[in-house]
């Protein structure tokens, strides 16, 4: 567990260094370090070795909200997270971004896919009501966080929708809804994420499921080469919430930030 802490927080302070320090000299050697998408690590900064020898690259994911450094293990991104390490499938790894590094990615043809994950115990898309993306929040309350998603290629239309559905008459979930895009190859072009939006309890009877939409653009240098888009719903919290009577105003909008593969 030490040799695991002493790792990330050695990768860590490698992250913070290369976010604030864009050009980075050894010797007579001058590197650009950068963030791309995950494939090849012929170019990539190795932080230090595993016991065997094996480099570890470094990473960065989003995960509960945030963008958080690690390491490339298997293929994946590990994080340290509450004292755990998290395996997280979508991600970023550091480049020295040298001409070879960098890849061209045709533009995508015919409608783009939709998938996302499906983090329940029963069969996958037995609770899915139809939404690309499921995630069971817990029996306290009883509710599950949705997630689905158009993308309109022409215009960089981004449409994403958060599903949320609680059987407590009590409280209700909170959560967020992150969406990669990815080209013809599988590789990230862009992340996004939504805010946090959640609801009350239902009103005496079945569950109470409702239905947020927002929209952001990507630009065209980007749209125009998304062939897939993965999702995936993250339970956040509750809403203690009677009924879900509320005096204030409700809002169905929320907010989308979108991070273009590569950028700072």
């Amino acid at each position: 567990m030490e040799s695991m802490r002493s790792r990330f927080l050695a990768i860590g302070i490698w992250f913070v260094l290369t976010m604030f320090l864009p050009t980075v000299s050894y010797g007579q050697t001058s590197l650009d370090p950068r963030w791309g998408s995950a494939g090849s690590y012929d170019n990539s900064w190795a932080a230090g070795h595993e016991a065997n020898g094996t480099p570890l690259y470094v990473c960065r994911a989003n995960y509960n909200g945030g963008v958080h450094p690690g390491k490339v293990v298997a293929g994946n991104c590990n994080i340290g997270w509450g004292g755990n390490e998290i395996v997280l499938h979508s991600f970023e790894v550091l480049t020295t971004g040298s001409a070879s590094s960098s890849v061209t990615t045709a533009v995508a043809e015919g409608p783009v896919a939709i998938t996302g994950s499906y983090k329940h115990t029963s069969p996958p898309g037995q609770w899915s009501r139809g939404m690309a993306t499921t995630m069971y929040c817990g029996n306290s309350p009883e509710s599950w966080v949705r997630g689905n998603a158009t993308f309109d290629r022409p215009s960089g239309t981004l449409s994403l929708t958060i599903q949320l559905e609680t059987d407590s008459t009590s409280a209700g979930p909170k959560g967020r809804l992150l969406a990669v895009l990815k080209d013809t190859n599988g590789n990230e072009l862009a992340t996004a994420t939504s805010d946090e939006i959640g609801t009350g309890g239902k009103p005496p009877g079945h569950s109470a499921i409702r239905d947020f939409t927002s929209h952001s653009m990507v630009p065209q240098e980007v749209a125009s080469k998304v062939a897939s888009i993965y999702l995936d719903a993250q339970c956040t919290g509750s809403v203690d919430r009677l009924w879900n009577v509320s005096l204030d105003t409700v809002q169905d909008a929320f907010k989308i930030g979108v991070m273009i593969a590569g950028a700072f």
